[in-house]
């Protein structure tokens, strides 16, 4: 893919991050057809050995699962990002660099989730309170990881890009957009999903079923593929800026 066509400075960010998906490589396209089958038949064994992979019940059975699909799912958005962003394969030193920073942050994420509980207790205050802290710990995480998402980029890419010091001062101001613009791809399909559920089609929508599982593992494997593209336009945009300084990179 020529640079140009997701690198547009004053444009959207989501159609950079749109553009970027949709002219990735056939290489990352087989990455995220190999995301889904694995991740499918993760699920389903999971759920033959009865692991609570909702969360409902969160034992070691479910770690291990989520742990599993930590690594599944950052090791085929590094080797996609890599391969729009370089052309390349990436080495397995940086892919595994990238892979155990980025499993880091999905499991942050899977443990954030655990703080409200899945079933209403009946006690309005303490569910409240368990909300409110799951805003609090998921906006830190999203403002964290956005401040610090250069980093892990530059190492997988090989390129030296900048130090998780320098990450930071490059991306100042930048987390709004990220989010907002992450929010807006991955709407439609929590919309889908919430008429869906509301209103089951058949086994589609029915908590547990076959089918429910696989839609739900491609939606997942679709997420990641905007938010892989997102990470892409976001680099695109910023690694032109060498310095670490703030004075100089908002000059």
């Amino acid at each position: 893919m020529n640079r140009r066509d997701f690198d547009v400075k004053d444009g959207p960010l989501a159609v950079a991050a749109l553009r970027a998906v949709l002219g990735q490589p056939a290489g990352a396209w087989a990455a995220w057809a190999a995301l889904m089958a694995a991740g499918a038949a993760l699920d389903l064994a999971a759920r033959a050995a009865g692991v609570d992979i909702d969360g409902t019940r969160a034992d070691a059975g479910f770690w291990a699962y989520q742990g599993l699909e930590a690594l599944l799912t950052a090791t085929a958005s590094g080797w996609a990002l890599a391969l729009l962003l370089t052309g390349q394969a990436p080495r397995v030193r940086a892919l595994a660099a990238f892979v155990v920073l980025l499993a880091a942050v999905e499991l942050y994420w899977d443990g954030a989730a655990q703080v409200v509980p899945a079933a209403e207790s009946g006690d309005g205050a303490p569910v409240a309170a368990r909300y409110l802290a799951l805003m609090a710990v998921m906006g830190l995480g999203v403002f964290v990881f956005a401040r610090l998402m250069l980093w892990p980029i530059g190492r997988l890419t090989g390129s030296g890009g900048p130090s998780p010091a320098g990450s930071w001062a490059r991306m100042e101001g930048q987390v709004w957009p990220y989010f907002s613009t992450a929010v807006l791809l991955t709407f439609p399909i929590f919309l889908e999903n919430y008429l869906l559920f509301t209103t089951p089609a058949g086994d589609l929508g029915v908590e547990g079923t076959t089918p429910t599982l696989i839609k739900a593992r491609l939606e997942a494997t679709l997420e990641t593929a905007l938010m892989t593209g997102l990470g892409a336009a976001v680099w695109r945009r910023r690694q032109g800026v060498t310095s670490e300084r703030l004075s100089d990179v908002f000059a």
